[in-house]
């Protein structure tokens, strides 16, 4: 317990550690409009001194579905998650719980990366994230005609910018804080891990007005157009420069499912 008041003691002057690719949002806006507080930021003690930033989703007032390495190197235990649009500064509802990552988790595209985070202190919303139906990326992918079709939004904390080389004369990527939102489109899923596909990659828009994921919070939600519903979990990226296309564990698969429906009431 000493451990997890000592984690809620360090929301507002944090250190992240980013020891791991992990996904955020750049280029997108920030959730002034509130679409989506129930997605929240989850900080997980990875040392004495440091914590690993990542994103998470409620899908009920007491499950969280975040990225497995977000967690899988924990030493205190426990991850807390924090909601607000602001939450390292301005939270409007904290939580804790024990993490546990899908059994098969090695390491990113080796086993699925998710995890869920079973909450001690239900967090109540209006909505809460959704799951999709079995094979729905699957069935996106053979979709052709409208982009809309094909439309993707992606949710998360952390940081914000084009370019990790300040020498090319492009800012330097920076930790906000704050929930933004991007849209992505689908590019493929991608091949079969035991048999299974159990990842898909999206656009990822570095640059644009549009937004896509960079470094900082792995475990952010992809929804599917403007539902609730979660296609995936960010797990990593193409390269540090946030350059290249994302890459996001798939909740539409029978193992991730049926690990959801565990915890799930």
């Amino acid at each position: 317990m000493k451990r997890v008041l000592a984690v809620l003691l360090v929301l507002g002057c944090l250190t992240v550690v980013g020891h791991r690719l992990a996904e955020a949002i750049t280029w997108g806006e920030v959730d002034t409009a509130d679409r989506y507080p129930f997605v929240g930021l989850v900080l997980t003690q990875v040392s004495d001194t440091e914590f690993e930033l990542c994103s998470g989703t409620l899908l009920s007032p007491t499950l969280v579905v975040t990225a497995a390495h977000c967690v899988a190197d924990g030493i205190a235990g426990v991850s807390v998650v924090a909601f607000g649009i602001s939450p390292l500064t301005a939270p409007t509802a904290v939580s804790f719980g024990v993490p546990v990552p899908h059994p098969d988790f090695v390491d990113p595209l080796i086993g699925p990366d998710v995890a869920v985070i079973p909450l001690l202190l239900p967090v109540p919303m209006a909505s809460y994230g959704e799951l999709p139906d079995p094979g729905t990326l699957v069935e996106v992918a053979k979709m052709r005609g409208a982009l809309s079709e094909r439309f993707f939004r992606t949710v998360g904390f952390g940081i914000d910018g084009v370019s990790g080389y300040v020498s090319e004369g492009k800012p330097g990527l920076q930790v906000s804080g704050l929930r933004r939102v991007g849209e992505q489109s689908l590019v493929n899923i991608e091949g079969p891990v035991n048999g299974e596909a159990l990842y898909a990659q999206f656009s990822g828009a570095a640059g644009t007005l549009s937004g896509g994921a960079c470094l900082g919070d792995s475990g952010g939600p992809v929804f599917i157009g403007d539902s609730n519903a979660i296609a995936a979990v960010n797990s990593f990226g193409s390269n540090q420069n946030c350059a290249g296309q994302t890459h996001a564990s798939r909740l539409d698969v029978e193992t991730v499912l049926d690990l959801l429906a565990v915890y799930l009431p």
